[in-house]
């Protein structure tokens, strides 16, 4: 690990197991949502590229903070559909939305 950290202290810090890290480091997995706030907290970093579209930017968003398109979409009023349909650029939000969701997103 990056910060000098074991297997087992990582796995511990996360709430999964030893191999489920080693899995991560080695590419084989990703963190589930669930577990994403807590790597990016013991990281101290994104590890990851965070694109300049407003679907990559809200994914990356999601992500980190560990929240589901649903939990998202009830926060902002939509359906979770209008939410995947934001992520993979098939729509955009309406001007009404915007200010809330760029909002949203500068806390990142």
């Amino acid at each position: 690990m990056d910060r000098g950290l074991r297997h087992r202290e990582v796995a511990e810090l996360v709430g999964v197991d030893c191999d489920t890290v080693r899995d991560w480091e080695m590419g084989r997995s990703e963190p589930a949502l669930r577990h994403w706030p807590r790597v990016h907290r013991i990281l101290g970093f994104i590890p990851f590229e965070i694109g300049e579209s407003l679907s990559e930017r809200l994914k990356a968003y999601r992500t980190i903070s560990g929240v589901s398109q649903a939990n998202l979409a009830t926060e902002m009023g939509v359906d979770e559909s209008t939410i995947h349909g934001w992520e993979t650029g098939a729509n955009s939000p309406s001007p009404a939305l915007r200010p809330s969701l760029d909002e949203l997103l500068r806390k990142r």
